[in-house]
């Protein structure tokens, strides 16, 4: 276990560092900052998308959560909320992740809880936690902590007792 711990750390390192240079490179070239803009998207591999996330962390790419955003997507929460936004009509789809051996499956929904905000950590827990079943989270919840996009802050304030953060959050 713990060599499979090992592996799959040296491997999200190596995607983290891969994708640090990328995404300064695109800001450089462009001049200016991109915007993800989430619309209905069903989620996918963990790594992937702690890759994408990472990237938009690190390039200070916004992300606007327009649609319906379920499973690794989720991930994309853990961003700054001076970084992301939530229009009417965003939701959010949770459930333990799948496909995998079990030790995979369970680093995985390790590594996503761990990142999540507080606000959405206390939110599953309250629900019995991730599992086969989906768990959603609908626009009004989230927009109590979230900004809406053409505001700038969240109704709920977020500062809250800190949580474990880890050394990829820049």
């Amino acid at each position: 276990m713990k060599f499979v711990n090992y592996l799959i750390g040296s491997v999200v390192a190596a995607c983290l560092m891969s994708t640090a240079g990328h995404a300064q490179t695109q800001r450089g070239m462009t001049g200016r900052v991109p915007l993800i803009v989430i619309n209905h998207d069903n989620g996918g591999n963990v790594i992937n998308y702690a890759r994408r996330v990472s990237k938009a962390r690190i390039s200070g790419t916004p992300v606007r959560f327009n649609g319906r955003c379920a499973s690794a997507c989720t991930m994309f929460l853990a961003l700054d909320n001076r970084q992301t936004c939530i229009t009417p009509g965003a939701s959010f789809l949770f459930h333990r992740p799948y496909g995998g051996r079990a030790d995979m499956n369970s680093w995985a929904e390790n590594y996503m809880m761990e990142r999540y905000p507080a606000w959405v950590q206390r939110w599953i827990a309250r629900r019995g936690g991730l599992s086969k079943r989906v768990l959603k989270m609908n626009y009004s919840y989230a927009a109590k902590y979230m900004p809406t996009c053409g505001r700038k802050k969240p109704i709920v304030s977020t500062k809250q007792a800190p949580t474990r953060r880890h050394a990829d959050r820049s």
